[in-house]
């Protein structure tokens, strides 16, 4: 004989049975009160979205789900992105090439490397393609270090 009960429907009435005791596993798993409820609320809203089949006990079943709606939780935290506030007093500057000799001379030397390249028939005759597919490669190339030295 099978020591697991049938499987059933998750009774949506009974949720309310287990409030005390999912709200006392959310209160250990997030330290504080007011995030315990929230989290049990949230379980239940995920629980709730789709009818749901439990085999075992139903409170099990519900401590796991607050698990894990808690541990997603958490992942989804840890992958946002943190700011923090500007002071009142930020003002902000405008810093352009101007400001940043090293920068704009440095940007001015790899220009200038790449306008010392030899002439395109030479290096299309070298690479063995055509002329017109070197031009529009070094088009993209010069344009693509113009906007890296921009930056």
């Amino acid at each position: 004989m099978s020591t697991l009960a049938a499987p059933r429907p998750l009774d949506p009435e009974r949720l309310a049975f287990h409030m005390d005791r999912l709200t006392r596993v959310a209160r250990h798993l997030c330290g504080r009160h007011g995030d315990a409820e929230d989290l049990v609320q949230d379980t239940f809203e995920r629980v709730l979205r789709r009818p749901r089949t439990v085999s075992g006990s139903e409170a099990a079943y519900l401590v796991q789900a607050v698990r894990n709606t808690h541990l997603s939780r958490l992942r989804s935290a840890a992958s946002r992105v943190r700011t923090t506030a500007l002071p009142d007093d930020f003002e902000p500057v405008d810093v352009g090439a101007e400001d940043r000799p090293m920068s704009a001379r440095r940007a001015r030397e790899v220009l200038d490397a790449v306008a010392a390249l030899p002439k395109a028939g030479e290096a299309a005759r070298e690479l063995g393609i055509a002329e017109g597919t070197l031009h529009s490669r070094l088009y993209r190339g010069r344009a693509q270090v113009a906007r890296a030295c921009e930056t």
